[in-house]
C-alpha cells in the first residue's frame, strides 16, 4: 500500500513538473514572439519612414532638375508675363482700340509673353469686360487641331498621307484618286452644295454632308472647301471607334492640359464665354449672333471648338517644340506643294517665308494667329465682333510685322 502511494505521488509530481515545464516554454515563447513582433514593428515603421523620405527627396529632385511638364504649360506661360516692350504693347492696344473692335489680344517677342489683355466687352448687354481668360469660338483655326489628330494617327500607323479616301468613303465621287494629303491641303476638288440646317449629332451631320458632295476638277489650283475637314473628322472617328470630339479631347486637349479649350456643346455653360456680335464701323455690337446647335452641327472638324488666347498659345508652342508630334512629322504635315497648286495652305495653316498664320471667321467671331516658324514671336487675336467691311486680319498681320521687326 505504501509502495502504491509512493508511485502515485511520483506520477503526480512528474505531471506537475511537466505542466510547469510546458508553462515555462509557453511563457518564454510568448516573450520571444513579442520581442520579435516589436522588432518587426520597428522595422516596418522605419521602412515607411524611409519610403516617405525617398518620396520627398524625389519630389524635390523633380522640382529642381526636371524639364517643365506639358500639364503646367499654361501656368508657366502666364507666370512668364513680363513688362518688356512697353512701347510695342501700347502701340498694339492703341491700334486695336482705334479699330473699334472687341476681344482678347496676346503677343510674344523673343519668347517673352508681354501682352494678354481683353478689349471692350465680352457681353455688351451685361457690361461684362473681355479679359485674358475670355473664351471664344476659334472658327477655322480648329482645322489645325483636326490635321494634328490625323498626323497622330499616321504616327501610330493607322493610315498614311497617301491613303485613298475610298478606304473610308467609297461612294464619294473620285474617292479612289483623292488622298488624305489632298484633304489636308484642300486640293481634293470636293465641294458641298448645301449643309444641314438642323441640330444633328456627328454621325448624322456627316451623312447629310456626304449626300451633298460633288467633285469639280481642281485645275491645278487650291480651292478652299471646308468639306475636306468634315471628312477628315469622319475618318478620325472611323479609325478610333470614338467620336471626333472624344478623340480630340483624349489626344490633344488632355495631354496639353488645355482646360479652356473644348466644343460648342458646352460653350454656353462657361463662366468666361463671350457673346458674338456682328459689328459696324460705328459699333462692334450691332447684332448678337447666338451659339445655337443647328448653326454648329455642320462645322464638325472645321469650326465648332472654343479656346482662349493662352490655350491657343500653349497648343502652337507645344506643337512646334515637338511635344505633340515628332518634329519631322510636323514638317511633313505643314509642307505644301506650291509648285503644283500655287497656294500656301497646308493642314489648316498658311505658310510663308519664315512665318505661318491661321485665320477664321464664323458667326460673329474672328480669330487670327501669326507666328514665326520657330514659335518665338507671335500674336493671337480672338475677337467676338466681326465687321464684314473691316475685318481685323490685316490689322493683326501689320502688328505681327511690328513684333518681328528688329528681333
Amino acid at each position: 500500500m505504501k509502495q502504491r502511494n509512493t508511485i502515485l505521488f511520483s506520477k503526480r509530481k512528474l505531471s506537475v513538473i511537466f505542466l510547469l515545464f510546458m508553462l515555462v516554454i509557453f511563457l518564454v515563447g510568448k516573450l520571444l514572439l513579442e520581442k520579435q513582433q516589436n522588432r518587426f514593428d520597428i522595422k516596418l515603421s522605419q521602412l515607411h519612414h524611409d519610403i516617405e523620405s525617398l518620396k520627398t527627396e524625389n519630389n524635390q529632385l523633380k522640382q529642381t532638375t526636371s524639364s517643365p511638364d506639358a500639364n503646367d504649360a499654361n501656368a508657366q506661360i502666364e507666370n512668364s508675363l513680363t513688362a518688356d516692350y512697353p512701347d510695342l504693347k501700347k502701340e498694339i492696344i492703341d491700334t486695336l482700340t482705334h479699330a473699334n473692335t472687341s476681344g482678347t489680344i496676346l503677343a510674344i517677342k523673343n519668347n517673352h509673353l508681354f501682352l494678354n489683355e481683353g478689349l471692350n466687352y465680352s457681353n455688351k448687354e451685361l457690361k461684362k469686360q473681355n479679359t485674358g481668360d475670355s473664351e471664344f469660338m476659334m472658327a477655322s483655326i480648329q482645322k489645325t487641331f483636326t490635321a494634328t489628330a490625323i498626323m497622330l494617327l499616321v504616327e501610330n500607323d493607322k493610315l498614311s498621307l497617301s491613303t485613298p479616301l475610298s478606304t473610308f468613303y467609297p461612294d464619294i465621287p473620285n474617292s479612289d484618286t483623292i488622298t488624305i494629303r489632298q484633304l489636308l491641303d484642300m486640293t481634293s476638288g470636293l465641294v458641298v452644295d448645301s449643309y444641314p440646317k438642323k441640330a444633328l449629332n456627328e454621325e448624322d451631320a456627316l451623312a447629310e454632308i456626304i449626300n451633298h458632295i460633288r467633285y469639280q476638277e481642281p485645275s491645278l489650283k487650291w480651292h478652299y472647301s471646308a468639306v475636306n475637314y468634315n471628312l477628315l473628322a469622319g475618318i478620325i472617328s472611323k479609325l478610333t471607334y470614338k467620336s471626333y470630339e472624344d478623340f480630340i479631347k483624349e489626344a490633344i486637349l488632355q495631354p496639353l492640359n488645355l482646360k479652356q479649350t473644348g466644343f460648342y456643346t458646352t460653350f454656353n455653360t462657361l463662366p468666361n464665354k463671350t457673346t458674338a456680335y456682328y459689328g459696324t464701323s460705328h459699333s462692334p455690337y450691332k447684332k448678337v449672333s447666338p451659339i445655337l446647335k443647328q448653326y454648329y452641327t455642320a462645322e464638325i472638324g472645321t469650326g465648332n471648338m472654343y479656346t482662349s488666347t493662352l490655350d491657343l498659345l500653349t497648343y502652337f508652342k507645344k506643337l512646334i517644340n515637338g511635344d505633340l508630334l515628332r518634329k519631322n512629322n510636323l514638317k511633313t504635315l505643314w509642307t505644301n506643294q506650291p509648285q503644283k497648286y500655287f497656294y500656301t495652305y497646308a493642314s489648316g495653316v498658311y505658310h510663308n517665308d519664315g512665318y505661318f498664320y491661321s485665320h477664321g471667321i464664323l458667326r460673329g467671331y474672328e480669330s487670327s494667329a501669326y507666328f514665326t516658324s520657330d514659335g518665338e514671336n507671335g500674336i493671337i487675336f480672338l475677337s467676338n465682333s466681326y465687321n464684314k467691311t473691316h475685318p481685323t486680319q490685316k490689322i493683326i498681320q501689320g502688328l505681327f510685322n511690328k513684333i518681328t521687326a528688329n528681333k
